[in-house]
């Protein structure tokens, strides 16, 4: 198990700042990117990161408005989060990476492929969002008038402390399916010195975690995921199809039971045992199937 530290490093966009860390080494050491889930940071993926092998570098980025990133205003457009790592994997000079995404973060790595073939020699996504086709067009939310009115925009953003913040989600569903070492750092690294220095505040504003969900519907990559060449590994929780009208359940799948055959290459691993946060419930797992992926492509000709 690695248990180097990564290194917090800032970088620059069309638009806007993302924070990214970095478990760096020799140029010639595999890389593999990891894109987290609406909500989340990079550091939730430390536990997975801990299972993988210390020859390789890990870049782990925070999407736009999340972590450690800028501020920014609501999302309107998918496109925006991956149009910065277009951005990132530009700048950073990244080919043949291996992806690691989770739920959005899964999204943001297949868009990122598709816009710049080559990027990824493999993908690992943890429940992507990628809804089946019928589902490419329906705003569940159209009857809102902006993300401030959406469910999650209420959400406690202010907490004393990290530990606080951990007391209060440790015993409720589904975060006490977690691996606990990952709700630790889900928590720890969750939140921020608040701007009028009373306490700590949620690392993304409920607000711009509102309008992901809100503008999820616009997301629409399904027919383009053909032009992926690389091998894609899909992790899926058991799928449970949204009523409308229905409380929204976070642990639920939205990933397609047929998507892996949209991949010119793709591999669907069924999971009913899981629920949605697979990374959180199952670092191995992660871990295993992205060492199995960089062994395939260290022994590709």
């Amino acid at each position: 198990m690695r248990t180097d530290a990564p290194v917090e490093r800032r970088f620059q966009t069309r638009t806007t700042e993302l924070c990214y860390f970095e478990w760096d080494g020799p140029a010639e050491w595999p890389l593999v990117l990891f894109l987290h889930a609406t909500g989340f940071h990079a550091r939730v993926w430390d536990e997975t990161i801990k299972r993988l092998p210390r020859e390789c570098r890990i870049v782990a980025v925070e999407l736009r408005g999340h972590g450690r990133s800028a501020d920014c205003p609501p999302i309107k457009d998918w496109r925006e989060a991956s149009d910065d790592i277009i951005d990132l994997v530009d700048g950073l000079g990244i080919e043949g990476a291996h992806g690691v995404g989770h739920s959005m973060g899964g999204h943001v790595a297949a868009a990122v492929e598709i816009a710049r073939p080559g990027t990824f020699g493999g993908l690992t996504l943890c429940d992507p969002v990628l809804p089946p086709p019928e589902a490419q067009t329906r705003n569940r939310f159209a009857h809102l008038p902006g993300p401030e009115a959406h469910p999650v925009a209420k959400r406690r953003s202010r907490w004393p402390s990290w530990q606080a913040f951990h007391d209060h989600l440790k015993d409720r569903e589904p975060y006490n399916l977690w691996q606990p070492e990952t709700l630790v750092d889900y928590c720890r690294y969750g939140l921020l010195p608040a701007p009028d220095g009373d306490g700590l505040i949620l690392a993304c504003a409920p607000v711009l975690e509102a309008s992901v969900y809100m503008n999820s519907w616009r997301a629409r990559i399904l027919d383009r995921l053909g032009e992926i060449a690389c091998p894609a590994t899909i992790l899926r929780a058991l799928f449970i199809p949204m009523e409308a009208g229905a409380r929204i359940n976070f642990a639920r799948s939205s990933t397609w039971e047929g998507l892996a055959g949209y991949f010119r290459d793709g591999r669907d691993v069924y999971r009913p045992d899981l629920t949605h946060f697979i990374p959180m419930q199952a670092p191995d797992l992660v871990a295993e199937h992205v060492r199995a992926a960089l062994a395939e492509t260290a022994s590709a000709p």
